[in-house]
């Protein structure tokens, strides 16, 4: 979608690959920019510091997937707002059980999901489980322990699509339907629309990355700051609901 964009612009797009931490601006990175061998930049799901982005004040550059706190423009996903929706329709629905399934912090965009898990399981009064929050790398022994317990819970939320082939296996060793027996719902990119999850789960319901949508609001912002005619400002795109009728009320006997 990006190469779209700039070729439709009249730009040429260059990719370079950069670590994930920006403690200090690279070098070369500065060079291009400041001596015009580059019209301006996209900075890609890179963890900015405070001193980075003041380095790259006043140059033409955006970033997409991290805040840019009033310095440099920003394009992001509301990954906390979403969450909280998650959450908020789980409980409209009748669940007080929830299992929640995250990286463990290793991802900024996760550490915003995971905020608006405990923020709005606290607003809804759901009490949290230790027992039922766990990390991807504990699958499968971490949910076959919270689904041993009695009462077990009543609905999965996981911010990444990419465990539930995992998830789906052990529900059916275990004997359990989606949605019959438990509720399935995921904060990430959608399952259906994933390449690698193709015929290997059926459709979740789920709060998902518009991918295209979020790139081309990002492009347009790089074109605005090299011309000039915008000023700094923090865009945060919602994640959309898709209903695929995994997540229903909790049947009685649960």
């Amino acid at each position: 979608a990006g190469h779209t964009e700039v070729k439709r612009a009249g730009y040429r797009l260059a990719f370079s690959a950069i670590k994930t931490e920006f403690e200090t601006v690279p070098r070369h990175f500065l060079q291009a920019l400041e001596h015009r061998m580059a019209d301006g930049a996209l900075i890609v799901s890179v963890r900015m510091t405070d001193a980075a982005l003041q380095r790259l004040q006043d140059l033409p550059v955006v970033l997409l997937d991290h805040h840019g706190k009033g310095v440099i423009s920003s394009v992001t996903n509301n990954n906390y707002r979403s969450m909280c929706d998650a959450i908020k329709m789980a409980a409209e629905r009748g669940h007080r059980r929830v299992a929640f399934i995250w990286s463990g912090g290793h991802d900024h965009n996760d550490d915003e999901r995971f905020q608006g898990y405990i923020d709005e399981m606290e607003r809804q009064g759901i009490p949290r489980r230790p027992e039922f929050e766990m990390i991807y790398d504990d699958i499968p022994e971490a949910l076959c322990r919270a689904l041993s317990i009695q009462p077990c819970p009543t609905l999965l939320l996981t911010t990444w699509s990419t465990v539930l082939p995992q998830i789906f296996q052990i529900l059916l060793e275990k004997g359990m339907r989606v949605p019959r027996d438990m509720s399935l719902l995921t904060v990430d990119s959608s399952p259906g629309l994933a390449p690698n999850l193709t015929g290997l789960v059926q459709p979740v319901s789920c709060h998902y990355f518009q991918w295209d949508a979020i790139v081309k609001t990002a492009m347009d912002e790089v074109f605005a700051v090299v011309r000039g005619d915008r000023p700094v400002r923090h865009i945060e795109l919602p994640l959309p609901f898709r209903d695929e009728g995994t997540l229903m009320r909790p049947s009685r006997s649960s």
